[in-house]
């Protein structure tokens, strides 16, 4: 899910969700399910900016929880060990 950031802000509404799977180990591994917005009216630097710092806190405050949401005044992060939308 490198890349959901990404997609997030090339997308006409700064939406995205996604999916992978991460490997712990040769005989353990996990789905992660994401999600990344940004409000519409936003810039496309000022989207990626944003949601760049909820990584960045997500990671520094939450490393080891198994989901996470991350409210900013204008984007949100969710990561998730289940499905909470639809993915394809």
């Amino acid at each position: 899910m490198v890349n959901l950031s990404a997609r997030a802000t090339s997308s006409n509404y700064n939406f995205a969700v996604g999916k992978t799977t991460v490997n712990f180990s040769s005989t353990n591994s996990s789905t992660i399910y994401g999600m990344e917005m940004c409000w519409r009216d936003m810039s496309t630097n000022d989207c990626a900016a944003c949601l760049s710092r909820g990584l960045e806190d997500m990671f520094s405050c939450c490393p080891q929880r198994a989901g996470v949401q991350v409210f900013f005044g204008s984007c949100t992060l969710r990561y998730e060990i289940y499905a909470f939308a639809k993915y394809s």
